[in-house]
């Protein structure tokens, strides 16, 4: 994800790193290579000025593609800030958990501790890579190997690791019967880790619907296809740069929604989820170690 101030807008105008240009640059060449083709068949009289398209048509089909893509982008944003309410809510029960387990377990048993943080980290590294390409042993290098062993056998490597975590921490329950709030608070924060991790896994797992990314895909091909034969009767070469504004608006508006779709990879403005990885196990090293 990248970082940036709002006050200094005027850095971020002319930027390759994370803008849609370096997604739409070659889509919005070919329509406009393909206007000067068509400016040029007019301009020479060998299409006959007769065949043209109202702009009023493209006023009509503008706007509601306009609308379409709004939605799209809207629809990918929201999926994307969903996804970031997720990882924070595993950041603070992560937090939550050290807390109270730093009360429960004695000063002197590092060998617990150490073996709490490393499993809670490895759940949430387990989880990142998991909505990525899947987990491998090298993604959870703070792991003991005998952890690993197990883990690995499992088809969902962050559940076999939340199993470990909960075995610990009923460990530590077993010597200390008479606090029951405080347990009953870390099973709860278990739970939410745990739900956060399938909402993760339903944004990742479940795009949205192949008909109508393909109904809008086919929408806005037919339409700049067709734009050429309404710009030339009012713009004549000047369409040509008119076309390439208007394609890189609005193919950038979708590619937006494209991007952000599934926002737990490493692109530009995907969410910051190795930083939030790193900021836990920082946290939770810090509370118990």
């Amino acid at each position: 994800m990248i970082e940036y101030n709002n006050r200094h807008w005027h850095k971020h105008i002319f930027v390759w790193k994370g803008s849609v240009i370096q997604g739409v640059w070659l889509r919005v060449t070919l329509y406009v290579i393909w206007t000067a083709v068509i400016t040029f068949l007019y301009q020479e009289a060998i299409l006959p000025a007769e065949v043209k398209v109202d702009m009023v048509v493209f006023n009509v089909i503008g706007l509601a593609l306009g609308l379409l893509l709004v939605f799209r982008t809207n629809t990918s944003y929201d999926r994307w800030w969903e996804g970031r309410k997720l990882l924070g809510s595993n950041v603070n029960a992560s937090r939550n958990i050290a807390f109270t387990l730093n009360t429960l377990i004695p000063n002197d048993d590092e060998e617990t501790r150490k073996d709490i943080t490393e499993l809670i980290t490895s759940f949430h590294y387990a989880v990142k890579e998991r909505l990525r390409d899947g987990v491998k042993p090298e993604h959870l290098p703070m792991l003991k190997e005998e952890y690993k062993n197990i883990v690995f056998k499992s088809g969902h490597v962050p559940n076999a690791v939340m199993k470990l975590i909960r075995s610990k921490i009923e460990t530590v329950r077993l010597k200390n019967l008479d606090r029951v709030p405080e347990f009953r608070s870390i099973y709860e924060e278990i739970s939410n880790m745990v739900n956060n991790m399938g909402g993760m896994e339903r944004i990742r797992f479940t795009p949205v619907p192949f008909a109508y990314a393909s109904h809008l895909q086919l929408f806005v091909m037919i339409y700049f296809l067709a734009l050429p034969f309404g710009l030339n009767d009012k713009f004549g070469w000047i369409a040509i740069p008119v076309m390439g504004f208007l394609t890189l608006i609005l193919l950038g508006i979708n590619e937006i929604g494209v991007e952000i779709e599934d926002p737990f990879g490493d692109d530009p403005n995907d969410l910051p989820v190795d930083q939030i990885c790193k900021n836990i196990n920082a946290s939770i090293t810090e509370i118990l170690l």
